[in-house]
């Protein structure tokens, strides 16, 4: 679905019953960068694990866009599954 398919209200805004990516777990840019450098990995290795390219990963540690639920998600889980091996 692209974003100008979905629905807005008169002035534009999203309804109420639409929930907002701040409403999920949604890392934030700052959260993206953070965790990748600390896992020493490279946005070419985070994008092959995410199943993105690495410009995506980019545009999403500098807040030019926000990943999708789904690929927040995939992200949050690609991490932490990178701090457990970490600490064992």
């Amino acid at each position: 679905m692209r974003s100008d398919d979905l629905p807005t209200e008169s002035d534009g805004t999203a309804p109420s019953w639409v929930p907002h990516p701040s409403d999920y777990n949604v890392p934030t840019p700052e959260d993206l960068r953070r965790l990748r450098e600390e896992s020493g990995l490279s946005l070419r290795d985070v994008a092959a694990k995410v199943g993105v390219n690495k410009d995506s990963i980019r545009r999403w540690e500098l807040g030019e866009t926000e990943p999708s639920l789904g690929n927040g998600r995939d992200l949050l889980h690609f991490y932490q599954a990178e701090i457990e091996e970490e600490e064992e």
